[in-house]
């Protein structure tokens, strides 16, 4: 049937026979995998950082006081005195204004605390002795000067008493997932750049290879946004179905990585719930990975036709 240039009345999609093109599927799965990993990525970052809220919301403005099970003697301190000694600790911390709250923690809380080690069995025998645990909340702008004070106090009942205020481990911790977040960021980017390349590369060879064709249309009076479309249009199908098929195929590993990650029963990554814009970004990554696909097209397509010119 007949045609107008910029308008088709054939069943014809394009003007140039881009659907006979070879590796076209060597790009749908490359974009595909792309998409897959991007998503990867963007879960695994927003797993850090709520992570990192998480142990930050925590363990933040506290310390924990422990009082060994035996005395600077090595003898084992009776459950009797332990108790006693926590309790003086307890009394003597709560007349520092910058202690916001105090708490000796009883046999039981100890006890399940030492459960992945000892078992669940709260039980124990009273032969095995257990330290003494305070947990106490600090003002966040406690002074040094402060601290020392506390300190001298709390030698004072007990001299071999330790104290852990989890800033250097917690924040070694928070360097960690930082660096674990800021590896998922370039990730991404070096996803995004070679989906980039990849779209460019394909759109130049296309463009190389129906040379004759897109100066033919330019003779019939087609112009440079007519067949660009034509470009785009093909390219967007291929990224539609490429992040269908990287989506397809996150939803189905992602959790399975998690479930896996969940029957090992490994109780060193807390329970929490990722947040929303975590969810959001996950969401949008098909979405931004397709409009890469999109505007690289275009953009490329203006550039291989001026060339042409």
């Amino acid at each position: 049937m007949s045609s107008v240039i910029g308008k088709s009345f054939s069943k014809r999609n394009y003007d140039i026979p881009l659907n006979n093109d070879s590796g076209v599927r060597f790009l749908i799965i490359l974009i595909a995998m792309m998409c897959f990993l991007a998503i990867l990525s963007v879960t695994g970052g927003a797993i850090m950082y709520a992570i990192s809220k998480y142990w930050t919301a925590g363990l933040e403005s506290k310390m924990t006081i422990e009082i060994p099970a035996k005395d600077i003697e090595g003898n084992i301190i009776a459950r009797e005195d332990m108790t006693k000694i926590s309790k003086m600790v307890e009394k003597e911390l709560k007349k520092f204004t910058t202690i916001k709250k105090v708490k000796a923690l009883n046999d039981e809380d100890i006890k399940e605390l030492v459960s992945p080690w000892l078992g669940n069995n709260k039980e124990l025998p009273s032969s095995i002795p257990l330290p003494g645990i305070i947990s106490v909340d600090i003002d966040e702008n406690i002074s040094n000067d402060e601290m020392e004070k506390i300190t001298k106090h709390i030698n004072k009942i007990s001299p071999n008493a330790k104290i852990d205020r989890h800033e250097e481990w917690l924040s070694d911790l928070l360097r960690f997932t930082g660096a674990l977040e800021y590896a998922s960021m370039i990730l991404i980017i070096t996803i995004a750049f070679t989906t980039i390349t990849a779209v460019a590369g394909a759109i130049k060879s296309r463009m190389s290879v129906h040379k004759d064709e897109i100066e033919l249309l330019h003779l019939m009076g087609a112009s440079d946004n007519y067949i660009i479309k034509q470009f785009q249009k093909h390219s967007a199908i291929i990224g539609i179905k490429s992040v269908l098929i990287g989506s397809f195929i996150a939803v189905i590993v992602i959790p399975a990585l998690g479930f896996m990650a969940g029957s090992l029963g490994i109780s060193v990554v807390p329970n929490f719930s990722l947040p929303k814009f975590g969810f959001y970004m996950i969401i949008l990554t098909p979405a931004i990975i397709l409009a890469i696909v999109i505007i690289t097209s275009r953009v490329t397509c203006k550039g291989v036709l001026r060339e042409m010119l």
